[in-house]
């Protein structure tokens, strides 16, 4: 029996790194094609990147950005006038401008849609196009709208899809890992947060500062600034803030709260890998960067929001981080972020096998 389990544990291991073997000869192999002219920050990198090819008929990808706001109909149309792509041939599509966007970064989310209207329709068919492979930073949130509001009304079946970094400019650039990092059992926080908190509509980040006031440890902290212009003015849960900077901050925090704002992603999680802390979500429902090639598990703590904002259950949930293997998920955080997050190149990489990932299921 022991002899057959072993057996078993050999066959699967082999098979796990047969399929990675594959995966790296494809993306060897595997070139882009641009189509349209403007990725937004993201067109240099694209452009410069080793597998851009200016011949479309050896491009596995082509990508589009859409660029479409009222003229969404038209550009769908013609994009499904198209025909069928042969595998492993297929569109990648960069909805960075959609504006199913914008009901994602709104306070109210009242907008409801008809299933029968053109743009729900051209929306789906889209979708369901078997060459079409849809990125978006969080694309649950932002390309589906309002949280799943549109992939319900407009009757959605999954649809194959890559979830990229988001274009704020702190990532498009090189993301070298932070010097000055320090062993995880000597650092002076557990847990902590410096950032914006708006009176309109971040009171996911008000909620917990107030349950972290309430808790009055010393070794959590919770910083809330009115807006971001103003770095130096914060309502700190003591009566002082601390008086680490922003990076250092990071560099003496074990973990780093990334609580979602206005949509449910926060460029704080890519901030923390750098800094060699490890992220805590809160942000119920996000999908996050690369998921197909990256165990985001093993690198970060989800806490659902109601734990997060209970005076009772967060302290409970953060006592739980001491039986963690604290230096085994920073050694973790570290090669990942050197392996997918330290340059332009891998960044692309891991956006390129996830979207193979993607093709072949």
């Amino acid at each position: 029996m022991i002899r057959e389990t072993f057996f078993l544990l050999a066959c699967m291991i082999v098979l796990v790194n047969t399929a990675s073997d594959d995966l790296s000869k494809k993306l060897d192999s595997c070139k882009y094609f641009l189509e349209s002219d403007d990725f937004n920050l993201l067109t240099d990198r694209l452009r410069n990147h080793p597998k851009m090819t200016t011949n479309k008929d050896e491009a596995t990808f082509i990508l589009i950005n859409s660029k479409v706001k009222r003229e969404f109909v038209p550009w769908a149309e013609e994009l499904l006038s198209r025909p069928i792509l042969k595998a492993p041939k297929h569109y990648l599509i960069f909805f960075f401008n959609h504006r199913f966007d914008h009901c994602c970064c709104e306070k109210h989310f009242t907008r409801r849609l008809n299933p029968r209207t053109s743009d729900c329709v051209a929306w789906r068919r889209l979708l369901e196009r078997p060459d079409v492979i849809i990125a978006n930073k969080d694309v649950f949130d932002c390309v589906l709208c309002c949280r799943g509001t549109c992939l319900e009304q407009c009757n959605i079946a999954p649809f194959k899809n890559v979830t990229i970094l988001s274009g704020h400019p702190y990532f498009l650039k090189a993301q070298t890992v932070q010097d000055g990092h320090i062993p995880m059992k000597d650092r002076k926080y557990v847990a902590t947060f410096r950032g914006t908190c708006y009176d309109h509509d971040y009171h996911q980040r008000w909620d917990m500062w107030e349950a972290i006031r309430a808790i009055q440890d010393d070794k959590l902290v919770f910083e809330c600034g009115h807006h971001w212009k103003n770095r130096g003015i914060f309502d700190c849960h003591k009566a002082e803030c601390v008086p680490e900077g922003y990076s250092e901050l990071f560099h003496q925090s074990q973990f780093a709260f990334c609580p979602h704002g206005d949509g449910r992603w926060s460029y704080r999680i890519m901030e923390t890998l750098q800094h060699g802390a490890i992220p805590i979500m809160v942000a119920e429902g996000l999908s996050l960067p690369f998921e197909q090639v990256i165990d985001w598990g093993k690198i970060s703590i989800t806490l659902p929001e109601k734990v997060a904002l209970s005076k009772t259950r967060l302290p409970k949930a953060l006592e739980e981080t001491a039986n963690l293997d604290l230096e085994g998920m920073y050694a973790e955080v570290i090669k990942t972020h050197k392996k997918w997050f330290s340059s332009n190149e891998t960044t692309i990489n891991a956006m390129l096998l996830s979207a193979l990932i993607e093709a072949h299921r």
